[in-house]
């Protein structure tokens, strides 16, 4: 049985006693979807490391798998497990995606029109020193938005378009934006067509209708608005979800996997020496069709 103990933190807890080998049963299951429900991120630690199959078969719990490991273009051993890491290959491209530097706060596949639902993150090979991975609770962020805000984004829709990210993201240190695509394989494809697909911003959590700020730095647009004031308010809906209050900041341990409702959190990931290596394993389930 799991023992589940809540982090000294804004939210989260630890999960241990997960077996890997053998297959949950749907009392096990209910136990770790409730337990995501109520702390919005669980951290499994303590077991031995999962095959990829052993991985995907924990996702299913949660819901239907994007197909992460065929989306981005790259060689994978499993369907559902995308690879990312900065490990290089033979000919000197990184062997996973998005697996060098900052990433700005997002929820991942929000540019898709089924976002994911839960992601589930866990940690392969580590440098020495960082990256930490931020994760912000928007249930939080929306409980605590002042009235005249609350209802000024009542209804209104968020443009979610992942090239919107680069105003938020800072001058990368040490290597310059061709050096770093020099890096990415030339197979490497980023799974988005350019629609910039709607989500409110506004957001209730499918199964348990809790209301989230959907808000990212995927938002470029927003339906109704002009795009001045569109900016303006998703960077003040960013700056009050972001405070520490609501932040939990996780230091990676080895074999440590994270399972997050993305709904109700934004993540980010601190820059990190590209001469070290960092490799780990992400699976989202899909919002329903």
């Amino acid at each position: 049985m799991f023992e589940i103990t809540p982090l000294e933190a804004p939210f989260g807890a630890e999960v241990r006693g997960w077996e890997p080998g053998r297959r949950l049963s749907e009392g096990e299951a209910e136990i770790l979807r409730s337990s995501l429900r109520e702390h919005v991120l669980l951290l499994l630690r303590g077991h031995p490391p999962p095959s990829d199959e052993e991985f995907a078969r924990l996702g299913e719990n949660f819901g239907e798998l994007f197909a992460g490991g065929e989306l981005y273009g790259l060689e994978s051993k499993s369907r559902d497990v995308l690879r990312v890491s900065n490990a290089l290959d033979s000919e000197g491209y990184e062997e996973g995606y998005a697996g060098s530097g900052y990433l700005p706060w997002h929820s991942d596949y929000s540019f898709r029109a089924r976002a994911a639902k839960e992601t589930l993150l866990e940690a392969v090979i580590l440098p020495t020193n960082g990256p930490r991975t931020h994760f912000v609770n928007t249930y939080l962020a929306y409980d605590d938005l002042d009235a005249e805000l609350r209802e000024r984004i009542q209804g209104l829709v968020g443009r979610h378009d992942p090239l919107a990210s680069a105003r938020h993201v800072p001058a990368r240190s040490g290597e310059n934006a061709q050096e770093y695509g020099e890096r990415m394989h030339p197979n490497a494809d980023l799974p988005y067509k350019g629609d910039a697909p709607p989500h409110p911003l506004v957001h209730p959590h499918p199964e348990s209708g809790r209301i989230a700020l959907y808000v990212s730095t995927f938002v470029g647009r927003i339906d109704t608005l002009p795009d001045d004031e569109a900016s303006a308010l998703v960077d003040t809906l960013l700056s009050h979800a972001i405070r520490p209050e609501r932040t939990y900041s996780h230091e990676w341990q080895q074999g440590d996997l994270i399972v997050f409702d993305d709904i109700g959190i934004i993540h980010s990931r601190d820059d990190f020496d590209r001469d070290t290596t960092r490799s780990m394993r992400q699976m989202s389930t899909q919002m329903p069709g």
